[in-house]
């Protein structure tokens, strides 16, 4: 798919399925490296993006995020992290890990956006939200007070402003996926890690993630159909 219309449906997505599905096909537009993740996929996106003729705001939107960037401190490059859970605060401890330099990824057990509440936002919320281009998603969203009506959005558009930011930075999902067990490193192991075992939502079949902070034991790599580079 071209570039335009690959964009066209990643802004155009409403749902994690589709979401995720946009943006893997985003990448291939992009000509993203298979298997890059972190600051890698995020710089071949930026700047395929930015020779391209798609509208000057999604050009924006990736040098706004390039420029998040340098506001973090660098963590060690081969910091890995897994969160658990792809709630509001999840995604944003995701975003931020990213922003980092850390290699990141989400393991939540629902595979869409089950929440339809509406939030009343603190100032310094919708701002983080503005940030992140909240208003290129939703352009009726607004960070300024409008007479007496309280700043406001959906849990759902918050998450799903979240997940696409931190698909554009690299961080990688398992969504239906159930984080059930971690194991913390031996005392005095030469590579001591952390390990965590997840499960598919409606599978008993147990799998690891791999590498970092999550790993497999060595004798279970064979007997594991799915797993988590991360």
């Amino acid at each position: 798919m071209a570039m335009a219309p690959a964009w066209a449906a990643f802004m155009e997505a409403h749902e994690v399925g589709p979401t995720v599905a946009a943006y893997q096909t985003l990448r291939r537009s992009c000509k993203v490296t298979e298997g890059a993740s972190g600051r890698a996929a995020f710089d071949a996106v930026k700047e395929a993006t930015a020779v391209s003729t798609v509208p000057h705001k999604l050009k924006s939107l990736m040098t706004a995020l390039a420029e998040n960037w340098k506001l973090r401190p660098t963590a060690d490059s081969g910091s890995r992290v897994v969160i658990s859970g792809a709630g509001p605060v999840g995604l944003r401890a995701a975003v931020e890990a990213a922003l980092m330099g850390m290699r990141v990824h989400v393991i939540e057990k629902r595979d869409v956006f089950s929440r339809v509440n509406i939030l009343m936002l603190w100032q310094g919320t919708a701002d983080d939200l503005v940030a992140y281009g909240a208003r290129v998603f939703y352009p009726k969203f607004t960070n300024r007070h409008m007479g007496t009506s309280p700043l406001h959005l959906g849990t759902r558009e918050i998450q799903l402003v979240l997940l696409k930011n931190a698909l554009l930075l690299g961080v990688e999902f398992s969504y239906g996926t159930e984080l059930i067990a971690v194991h913390a490193p031996t005392p005095g192991a030469a590579t001591a890690c952390w390990k965590a075992w997840a499960l598919p939502a409606a599978d008993k079949t147990t799998h690891q993630t791999a590498g970092g902070v999550l790993d497999f034991k060595p004798n279970k790599q064979a007997d594991c159909a799915h797993y988590y580079r991360t």
